[in-house]
């Protein structure tokens, strides 16, 4: 489970990230968090989220950001807006880190995906261009995260994903990715069982 303050890492894309706010201290609005990224990794491959949109704000260094067919530079003290529906990445656009907060409305799964993306890459079971290299868990996190490749359509990708995690799910792959998930503190689980 998710929670304020909780700190991961990604060694192949440089992240750094502490959530701030996650689904539970927002009554289940957004997800909010800071991220680092140091300069030369791997970002994400431009992608679609069909629910979530996505709002940064930049502190230090330069964030490079795709939107669309358009391509932005932001240094501190500016913002962005990624809609929904619409193809987008980001990257660090400089020679330094780039410090940004992030936040993800709705926030859907975002901080287990977070999680399970920096586990995945952590146990070396990622590509260096950051995907996960078994096609079962692929599509297991693409399901997970609502997440979609630009350019091919939605609906071919989910008859791809739902014959995917299928698989997954036979071999005995768990689709919540708990494995990657920060245990519960002790004090929420002890108020749970109370």
């Amino acid at each position: 489970m998710a929670v304020a303050g909780q700190a991961i890492a990604n060694p192949i894309s440089g992240e750094r990230i502490i959530f701030l706010k996650t689904a539970q201290d927002t009554n289940g609005e957004s997800f909010l968090f800071d991220c680092r990224v140091l300069p030369g990794k791997t970002p994400l491959p431009a992608h679609i989220h069909t629910t979530q949109e996505e709002r940064f704000e930049v502190f230090s260094g330069t964030l490079g950001v795709l939107l669309g067919r358009d391509t932005f530079m932001l240094s501190a003290g500016q913002t962005a807006v990624l809609p929904a529906g619409v193809a987008h990445q980001w990257w660090n656009a400089g020679p330094d880190e780039v410090y940004f907060r992030v936040e993800v409305v709705p926030p859907d799964n975002i901080a287990r995906v977070l999680e399970a993306v920096a586990g995945l890459a952590r146990d070396g079971k990622m590509t260096k261009q950051g995907m996960p290299k078994n096609p079962f868990r692929l599509a297991q996190l693409a399901r997970l995260s609502q997440t979609y490749m630009p350019g091919i359509p939605i609906w071919v990708q989910n008859v791809g994903l739902a014959l995917g995690c299928g698989a997954a799910r036979l071999l005995g792959y768990d689709p919540a990715f708990t494995e990657y998930a920060a245990p519960e503190p002790v004090a929420m689980a002890e108020a749970r069982a109370a």
